[in-house]
């Protein structure tokens, strides 16, 4: 019985989750012009933000590498190697091992 119980639960959990989920798809197909307007401003999205993020995104999948070059460059910056570890040339810049 406890089982039966535990299984009605979690389709009725499931049952709402998707029915939430249309709702609001089919709530934000019919909004009016002044509602989108509303949400927009509500986000705190304006048009040139929107286009700079879109931008950005555009970038980040056109070239994949990018952050990994970026993440070198800072790590290259600070003195860091592959090894996360700042010096660890430690026989070619110390004098007393040649």
């Amino acid at each position: 019985m406890e089982n039966i119980i535990s299984w009605v639960i979690a389709f009725i959990l499931i049952f709402t989750a998707f029915w939430a989920l249309s709702y609001d798809y089919k709530k934000k197909q019919n909004r009016t012009p002044e509602e989108y307007q509303k949400d927009i401003e509500k986000q705190g999205i304006t048009g040139n933000r929107l286009l700079q993020v879109g931008l950005l995104e555009l970038e980040k999948f056109l070239k994949p590498n990018l952050s990994s070059s970026v993440d070198y460059l800072k790590d290259e910056k600070q003195g860091k190697t592959k090894t996360n570890k700042q010096g660890d040339d430690k026989d070619q810049t110390n004098p007393d091992l040649s």
